[in-house]
């Protein structure tokens, strides 16, 4: 299955407290929330966020 999903923001969101900003991606492979402190790989917390899981 193939699902259209906008694109912009998904690597900066935080997928445990929401909070966006282009800070939390400093290095594209690497999100490090400002807010909460969570951190994973910048392609995962994309896939999370498109997918929900």
């Amino acid at each position: 299955m193939l699902l259209a999903v906008p694109a912009h923001n998904t690597s900066r969101t935080c997928p445990r407290c929401a909070h966006v900003a282009k800070e939390n991606l400093k290095i594209q492979a690497r999100l490090a929330c400002m807010s909460c402190g969570y951190e994973n790989h910048g392609d995962v917390v994309g896939v999370i966020n498109v997918t929900g899981r």
